[in-house]
Protein backbone atom coordinates (compact mmCIF):
# COMPACT_ATOMS: atom_id res chain seq x y z
CA UNK A 1 0.00 0.00 0.00
CA UNK A 2 1.56 3.29 -0.84
CA UNK A 3 2.44 5.94 1.77
CA UNK A 4 -0.31 8.31 0.88
CA UNK A 5 -2.84 5.29 1.08
CA UNK A 6 -1.69 4.04 4.29
CA UNK A 7 -1.84 7.79 5.87
CA UNK A 8 -5.45 8.20 4.58
CA UNK A 9 -6.43 5.10 6.50
CA UNK A 10 -4.98 6.03 9.39
CA UNK A 11 -6.70 9.37 9.04
CA UNK A 12 -10.29 7.59 8.48
CA UNK A 13 -9.02 5.48 11.33
CA UNK A 14 -8.83 8.64 13.66
CA UNK A 15 -12.35 9.98 12.39
CA UNK A 16 -14.39 7.47 12.97
CA UNK A 17 -12.77 6.49 16.94
CA UNK A 18 -13.89 9.60 17.35
CA UNK A 19 -17.67 9.74 16.00
CA UNK A 20 -20.06 8.93 18.76
CA UNK A 21 -22.69 6.39 18.15
CA UNK A 22 -24.40 6.18 21.73
CA UNK A 23 -27.59 7.88 22.34
CA UNK A 24 -27.95 10.66 24.53
CA UNK A 25 -29.89 9.57 28.11
CA UNK A 26 -31.18 13.23 28.39
CA UNK A 27 -33.59 12.83 24.67
CA UNK A 28 -37.06 13.38 26.89
CA UNK A 29 -39.10 15.38 29.11
CA UNK A 30 -37.33 16.33 32.61
CA UNK A 31 -39.50 15.76 35.73
CA UNK A 32 -40.20 19.50 35.38
CA UNK A 33 -41.40 19.53 32.12
CA UNK A 34 -43.96 16.49 33.33
CA UNK A 35 -44.93 18.48 35.62
CA UNK A 36 -46.09 21.69 34.17
CA UNK A 37 -47.19 19.41 31.11
CA UNK A 38 -49.73 17.57 33.40
CA UNK A 39 -48.75 14.47 31.72
CA UNK A 40 -47.26 11.56 33.93
CA UNK A 41 -47.83 8.95 30.63
CA UNK A 42 -44.89 6.83 29.32
CA UNK A 43 -41.25 5.52 29.29
CA UNK A 44 -38.54 7.80 30.74
CA UNK A 45 -35.12 7.51 31.50
CA UNK A 46 -33.85 9.11 34.72
CA UNK A 47 -31.45 9.95 37.54
CA UNK A 48 -30.28 11.88 40.14
CA UNK A 49 -29.41 12.47 43.67
CA UNK A 50 -32.32 10.32 46.69
CA UNK A 51 -33.03 13.18 48.96
CA UNK A 52 -35.72 10.77 51.15
CA UNK A 53 -36.72 6.99 51.43
CA UNK A 54 -39.31 5.48 53.52
CA UNK A 55 -40.19 2.01 53.58
CA UNK A 56 -44.10 1.63 53.76
CA UNK A 57 -46.02 -1.52 54.59
CA UNK A 58 -45.99 -2.85 51.07
CA UNK A 59 -43.17 -0.81 49.33
CA UNK A 60 -40.69 1.91 49.67
CA UNK A 61 -40.96 4.99 48.00
CA UNK A 62 -38.09 6.88 47.26
CA UNK A 63 -38.16 10.79 46.29
CA UNK A 64 -35.24 11.71 43.92
CA UNK A 65 -34.23 15.55 42.79
CA UNK A 66 -33.48 14.85 39.36
CA UNK A 67 -30.22 15.92 37.43
CA UNK A 68 -28.86 15.15 33.78
CA UNK A 69 -27.20 12.26 32.88
CA UNK A 70 -24.01 12.01 31.49
CA UNK A 71 -23.51 9.60 28.02
CA UNK A 72 -23.38 6.77 30.13
CA UNK A 73 -26.59 7.34 32.11
CA UNK A 74 -25.09 8.75 35.27
CA UNK A 75 -26.33 12.13 36.93
CA UNK A 76 -24.14 14.98 36.94
CA UNK A 77 -23.97 15.92 40.74
CA UNK A 78 -22.71 19.48 39.98
CA UNK A 79 -25.50 20.10 37.10
CA UNK A 80 -28.45 22.53 37.54
CA UNK A 81 -31.82 20.54 39.15
CA UNK A 82 -34.31 19.30 36.91
CA UNK A 83 -37.43 19.36 39.46
CA UNK A 84 -38.30 16.14 41.37
CA UNK A 85 -39.89 12.45 41.19
CA UNK A 86 -40.97 9.47 43.21
CA UNK A 87 -40.10 5.84 42.58
CA UNK A 88 -42.11 3.01 44.02
CA UNK A 89 -40.55 -0.03 44.64
CA UNK A 90 -42.42 -3.06 46.11
CA UNK A 91 -40.84 -4.90 48.92
CA UNK A 92 -38.23 -2.91 51.01
CA UNK A 93 -35.08 -1.24 50.35
CA UNK A 94 -32.24 -0.74 53.25
CA UNK A 95 -32.12 3.47 53.03
CA UNK A 96 -29.00 3.14 54.04
CA UNK A 97 -27.93 1.99 50.78
CA UNK A 98 -29.86 4.97 48.88
CA UNK A 99 -29.69 7.61 50.92
CA UNK A 100 -27.65 10.57 48.98
CA UNK A 101 -26.91 8.16 46.84
CA UNK A 102 -27.01 8.65 43.06
CA UNK A 103 -29.25 6.81 41.21
CA UNK A 104 -30.84 5.79 37.33
CA UNK A 105 -33.85 4.78 36.41
CA UNK A 106 -35.63 3.45 33.48
CA UNK A 107 -39.39 3.05 33.93
CA UNK A 108 -43.22 3.92 33.25
CA UNK A 109 -44.71 6.65 34.49
CA UNK A 110 -48.05 6.33 36.59
CA UNK A 111 -49.39 9.62 37.02
CA UNK A 112 -48.70 11.99 39.84
CA UNK A 113 -48.77 12.15 44.03
CA UNK A 114 -48.42 14.89 46.79
CA UNK A 115 -45.60 14.72 48.58
CA UNK A 116 -43.91 17.20 51.24
CA UNK A 117 -40.70 18.59 50.59
CA UNK A 118 -40.41 20.71 54.18
CA UNK A 119 -43.19 22.02 54.92
CA UNK A 120 -44.74 22.09 51.17
CA UNK A 121 -46.76 20.30 49.52
CA UNK A 122 -46.13 19.06 45.50
CA UNK A 123 -47.22 17.04 42.91
CA UNK A 124 -44.30 14.70 41.73
CA UNK A 125 -44.49 12.33 39.11
CA UNK A 126 -44.29 8.67 40.13
CA UNK A 127 -42.68 5.74 38.75
CA UNK A 128 -44.06 2.37 39.80
CA UNK A 129 -41.39 -0.47 39.84
CA UNK A 130 -38.70 0.53 37.76
CA UNK A 131 -35.53 -0.35 37.37
CA UNK A 132 -32.41 1.23 39.68
CA UNK A 133 -29.13 1.12 39.13
CA UNK A 134 -27.51 2.78 42.01
CA UNK A 135 -24.40 4.59 41.03
CA UNK A 136 -20.68 4.47 43.31
CA UNK A 137 -19.83 6.78 45.56
CA UNK A 138 -17.19 9.74 43.53
CA UNK A 139 -14.64 8.64 44.85
CA UNK A 140 -15.06 5.26 43.52
CA UNK A 141 -15.46 6.40 40.56
CA UNK A 142 -12.87 4.78 37.80
CA UNK A 143 -13.61 5.74 35.05
CA UNK A 144 -13.42 9.52 33.38
CA UNK A 145 -16.82 11.54 32.03
CA UNK A 146 -14.55 12.44 28.47
CA UNK A 147 -13.03 9.76 26.53
CA UNK A 148 -9.34 9.37 26.59
CA UNK A 149 -7.73 9.03 23.21
CA UNK A 150 -3.87 9.09 23.31
CA UNK A 151 -1.81 9.86 20.44
CA UNK A 152 1.67 8.20 19.46
CA UNK A 153 4.61 8.61 17.03
CA UNK A 154 7.46 6.13 17.04
CA UNK A 155 10.57 6.50 14.87
CA UNK A 156 13.39 3.72 14.39
CA UNK A 157 17.17 5.02 13.46
CA UNK A 158 17.98 1.72 12.68
CA UNK A 159 15.52 0.85 9.84
CA UNK A 160 14.16 3.98 8.82
CA UNK A 161 10.72 2.69 10.01
CA UNK A 162 8.18 5.70 11.31
CA UNK A 163 4.95 4.11 13.12
CA UNK A 164 2.25 6.11 14.17
CA UNK A 165 -0.78 4.46 16.91
CA UNK A 166 -3.88 5.36 18.30
CA UNK A 167 -4.89 4.07 21.99
CA UNK A 168 -8.64 4.61 23.17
Amino acid sequence: MPRDGLFGLLVLMLLAGCASSSRDPDSGPTPRQVIADGDARGDVHWGGIVVAIHNLRDRTRIQVLALPLDRRGRPRPTAASQGRFLIDQPGFLEPYEYSRRLIEVRGRLDGFDEETVGETAVRLPVLREAELKVWPQAAEWSTPDSPRIQFGIGINNQGGGVGVGIGF
